[in-house]
This record gives C-alpha cells, structure tokens and sequence, in this order.
C-alpha cells in the first residue's frame, strides 16, 4: 500500500514536455532569445518589478515571474504565427512537474489554452521555425 507522501515522491519523478511560441513581432529581445532556445519572463528584465499573480499573467500582464507553456503544439503555433499571419518559433522542452505548474487562475481556465507556468529563465530549448 502506498500513502500519500510516497505519492507525491513519485509526481516529482514526472515530466511533461511543453510548447511556447513566440511570433517574429513579439516585443524586445523575445524573438531573439527563443530563436536561441531561450525563454526568460518580462518580469524578471532589468527595471522590470516582477509579479506572482497567475489571474494577471493570463489576462496578459506577463511581467510576472513566469513564461508561458502549453502541452498543445497548435496553441504554441497560434501564438508563433500570431494565428497564421507571420513567421516565428515554437520551442519545446521537457520540464519536470513541479518545475511547470498549470494556471489554475478562472481566467486560465476560461481562455482555454492549457497554459502551463516556468519560474525563471529557460534555457536550451528546442527550436521549430514555423511559417504562416
């Protein structure tokens, strides 16, 4: 018989693999960066105060201390491509859970894209370069 604490040993044990996509146009260095498999949150740049508030983040405040992930590959190509109207990257990566948690804000869950949070910068992502 297992109990709850062996349970949660086993999650942290688990990973998912995650999208992000970043269009051509997106703001600053963003392009850039994920061109080189590169994601660091807005909230974390020089001059920038961080915030912690998943409802915000998805109502697109995003200068939190997150990036934003999906397990769908066709939201992250939205986003690249600004749905279908320029070029632009999807990175993926393995993340372990806990290291990406879901928003679980009710305006997360009403924009339904299955938006998963990273703290921090990540590095060495794959990098898919996608055309409209």
């Amino acid at each position: 018989m297992q109990n709850s604490n062996d349970s949660d040993i086993a999650d942290t044990n688990q990973y998912i693999t995650l999208y992000r996509g970043v269009s051509s146009n997106a703001k600053g260095s963003m392009y850039a960066e994920a061109m080189m498999g590169t994601a660091i949150p807005n909230g974390l740049r020089p001059g920038q105060v961080a915030h912690s508030n998943m409802g915000d983040h998805a109502m697109g405040d995003n200068y939190s201390i997150w990036t934003s992930w999906t397990k769908d590959p066709s939201v992250a190509r939205n986003f690249a491509t600004n749905y279908g109207v320029i070029p632009g990257v999807i990175l993926s990566q393995k993340f372990k859970l806990g290291q990406a948690i879901p928003n679980i804000s009710e305006t997360a869950k009403l924009m339904q894209e299955g938006e998963w949070l990273v703290t921090g910068p990540v590095m060495g992502a794959q990098v898919q370069h996608i055309k409209p």
